[in-house]
C-alpha cells in the first residue's frame, strides 16, 4: 500500500513538472503580437484631454469651457466668463 502512495506521488510531481515545461515551451514558441493593444487615449480619432483650473477634473476638450486664458469643466468652476470651446 505505501508502494501505491509513493508511486501516485511521483506521477503527480512528474505531471507537474510536465505540465509546466509544455507551457514553458509553448510561451517561448508563440509569435509576439504584431499589434500591440492600443490604450484607450492612442486611439486614432481619440479627444484631446484638457484639465480644468480650479478642480483638476479631466474633460474632453470639446466639452471643455473657456473663460479668460483657463479651461474649465463646468459653469460653476467657471464662474460667470463662460464661451464654449
Amino acid at each position: 500500500m505505501k508502494q501505491r502512495g509513493e508511486m501516485l506521488i511521483r506521477f503527480i510531481i512528474y505531471s507537474l513538472i510536465a505540465y509546466f515545461a509544455i507551457r514553458l515551451v509553448k510561451s517561448l514558441l508563440a509569435k509576439p503580437n504584431s499589434s500591440p493593444r492600443k490604450s484607450s487615449g492612442a486611439r486614432s480619432g481619440s479627444a484631446a484631454m484638457v484639465k480644468c483650473a480650479v478642480c483638476g477634473t479631466y474633460i474632453t476638450e470639446r466639452s471643455a469651457l473657456l473663460a479668460g486664458n483657463g479651461t474649465y469643466c463646468s459653469e460653476l468652476c467657471a464662474g460667470s466668463r463662460i464661451r464654449t470651446a
